[in-house]
C-alpha cells in the first residue's frame, strides 16, 4: 500500500519532482489534454477502451511546451512511461506513432512512494492466474516467482489466496470496460516495481551517488575511530565477495563458445535459413508445406520432426506426436510410470493455486507413496526431500523428483527408443513418404 512517510530528505525531493511531473499528466489527462477514445480493433474484433495514440501525446506536449525539437518531446514522453505515469497497452516502449497508450491511476502514481511487499506481488500473480486471461498470462519467470513466494510465504499463503479469491470477485462489480482499463494499470505497476529479467529497473537511484548522499549525513555524527572501523568493515565485506566470486566455478570463454558452435551445427539442418531444403523456406516462397509438417497440433510426424527427437529427449518430450510414441513404446516395454509421472508434475504446473495441494497429494499418492499403484523409481535422497516437501504442498514439491526421473529417462529410456525398430522404422517410412 502507498507510504505515508515522507519525511525523509531523499524522499522531499523526489516528491517535489514528481508534484512537478503530475501537474503536466494532470494537464495532458484532463478533457481538453490528450485526446481519449475507445479504439475498435476490427482486425480482434474487440474495443480497447480508454487509449490515446503516441503521436497525439507529443503533439500535445509540442503546442502545449517549449521543447527544443520533436526529439526532446519524445524523450519527456518517454521518461513518463519509464517511471510509470503512461504506459503502451501492447507493447514495451513508448513510441511516437498510432500505437495505443493509457494515462496510470492516480493510485500507482510514483508519488504514492509505494514500495509493493511480497505479500501484494505474490496476491497478483495468483489474480493473474485465478482470471486465466490470454492477453495476461503468466510468463516462465513469473511462474518461477509464484514457487519462489509460497516457499518464503508458507506460513500466509492460505491468506495469499483468500486475498486473490476477494479481489477477483469484487472485481466483477465493475464494467468490462473499467476491469479492462484497471487490469492494464495494475500490470503496468507491476512491470516497473517488478521487471522481467534482463529488463533494467528505472527505480534505482545511482549507488554512487545514494552513497556519497548518505555517507556525508551520517559520517558528520561519528568520530575518526568509528568511521575508520566502518570502512574496515567495508573494506572486509568486499574481500569476503571477492574471494566467493573467485571461488564460484566459472566455465571458460573457449569452452562457451565450443558448445554454441556445437548447438548451432546440430541444429543448422532444421533452420530454412542456414539450410536450403524441401518443402522449400516459407518465409521466401508461397509453400507453406513446412509449417503444416511442423505444426505440433498434427497427428502423424514428419521426417524433420522424427529425426530432430534424436537430439535430445526434450524434443520428443516437447513434441506431441514423438510424446505419444514414446509413451506407447514405454508401455510395451512396461516402463511408463516414468513418463507418466513427468507428465503428470508438467499438469500440476496449470491447475489453480487453490486446487494444488489436493493434485500434488493425489499424484504423491499415485507415484511416491509406499506400494503407490504406479510407484517410480526414486532414490532415497530424492524421496525424502518430496515426501518433507509434502508437509506444505506447493507446484515445486516435486522438482527434485522430476529432475530425477528426467535424468533415468535421458539415460536409459531414451537411447533404447532411439535404437528400437519402432523409431527406426518411422525414420524410413517417413523418408520414404
Amino acid at each position: 500500500m502507498p507510504n505515508d512517510d515522507k519525511d525523509d530528505p531523499v524522499d522531499k525531493a523526489r516528491l517535489k519532482r514528481f508534484r512537478k511531473i503530475e501537474s503536466t499528466v494532470a494537464l495532458m489527462s484532463a478533457t481538453d489534454g490528450v485526446p481519449i477514445y475507445d479504439f475498435k480493433s476490427s482486425l480482434l474484433g474487440s474495443t480497447i477502451a480508454s487509449v490515446f495514440t503516441g503521436t497525439d501525446c507529443i503533439e500535445w506536449l509540442m503546442r502545449n511546451y517549449k521543447f527544443f525539437d520533436r526529439d526532446e518531446a519524445i524523450r519527456f514522453a518517454r521518461m513518463l512511461h519509464r517511471i510509470g505515469y503512461i504506459f503502451p497497452v501492447d507493447s514495451s516502449s513508448f513510441k511516437d506513432d498510432s500505437s495505443q497508450c493509457r494515462f496510470q491511476t492516480p493510485y500507482f502514481w510514483p508519488s504514492q512512494m509505494w514500495e509493493p511487499s511480497d505479500f501484494e506481488y505474490a496476491v497478483y500473480l495468483i489474480k493473474r492466474k485465478l482470471r486465466e486471461k490470454k492477453k495476461y498470462q503468466l510468463v516462465d519467470y513469473e511462474l518461477e516467482a509464484i514457487a519462489s513466494l509460497q516457499r518464503r510465504l508458507s506460513n500466509r499463503w492460505e491468506f495469499v489466496l483468500m486475498q486473490a479469491e476477494e479481489q477477483v470477485k469484487s472485481s466483477r462489480h465493475r464494467t468490462k470496460k473499467e476491469r479492462q482499463v484497471f487490469d492494464s494499470q495494475e500490470y503496468a505497476f507491476w512491470r516497473i516495481h517488478r521487471p522481467p529479467p534482463d529488463t533494467p529497473d528505472h527505480r534505482e537511484v545511482d549507488p554512487r551517488k545514494a552513497f556519497a548522499s548518505t555517507a556525508s549525513e551520517s559520517n558528520k555524527t561519528k568520530s575518526p575511530a568509528q568511521l575508520e572501523a566502518v570502512q574496515l568493515a567495508a573494506l572486509q565485506e568486499t574481500v569476503t565477495q571477492l574471494k566467493s566470486a573467485i571461488a564460484r566455478p566459472k566455465i571458460k570463454v573457449s569452452l562457451a563458445g565450443e558448445g554454441l558452435v556445437s548447438r548451432c551445427e546440430v541444429y543448422a539442418p532444421y533452420d530454412p535459413f542456414i539450410t536450403s531444403m524441401e518443402p522449400s523456406n516459407p518465409w521466401i516462397t508461397d509453400d507453406t508445406t513446412t509449417w503444416d509438417t511442423s505444426d505440433k497440433n498434427r497427428i502423424e510426424p514428419s521426417v524433420m520432426s522424427a529425426k530432430r527427437w534424436g537430439i535430445a529427449l526434450m524434443e520428443l518430450l516437447n513434441d506431441p506426436p514423438g510424446l505419444a510414441l514414446f509413451q506407447q513404446y514405454l508401455k510395451k516395454e512396461f516402463s511408463d510410470e516414468n513418463i507418466s509421472f513427468w507428465q503428470a508434475i508438467r499438469t500440476l504446473q496449470r491447475v489453480k493455486p487453490s486446487a494444488v495441494k489436493h493434485e500434488a497429494k493425489v499424484l504423491y499418492d499415485n507415484y511416491i507413496a509406499p506400494n503407490a499403484p504406479h510407484e517410480v523409481n526414486l532414490d532415497a535422497a530424492t524421496r525424502e526431500i518430496t515426501t518433507r516437501n509434502m508437509d506444505n504442498p506447493g507446484y515445486d514439491s516435486f522438482d527434485e523428483a522430476q529432475a530425477h526421473i528426467f535424468n533415468l529417462m535421458a539415460k536409459d529410456s531414451y537411447p533404447r527408443f532411439l535404437r528400437s525398430d519402432v523409431y527406426q522404422n518411422l525414420i524410413k517410412s517417413a523418408a520414404s513418404s
